[in-house]
């Protein structure tokens, strides 16, 4: 589906972001983030257009999209 998305030429390449402390998974026992970034990782290498990014992983607090979001714009990215 996400080649589909690139497909469309509207994007330069797509950002995957595993999420540090998802809101509304408060109270579930989750795999580690650095673990998850390893898994999507793997799971888009060979796909040149596709890179993920550990930003949120220690910001030792909630994670907000409208707050990623916010820093990437901050950081050019």
């Amino acid at each position: 589906m996400l080649n589909h998305v690139y497909n469309t030429g509207m994007f330069d390449d797509i950002l995957f972001i595993p999420n540090g402390q998802p809101p509304h998974k408060e109270g579930i026992q989750l795999m580690d983030g650095m673990t998850r970034l390893e898994l999507c990782e793997l799971a888009i290498e060979g796909n040149s257009h596709f890179r993920t990014s550990d930003i949120e992983l220690d910001r030792g607090e909630r994670c907000y999209t409208v707050n990623t979001v916010a820093e990437l714009t901050e950081l050019g990215g």
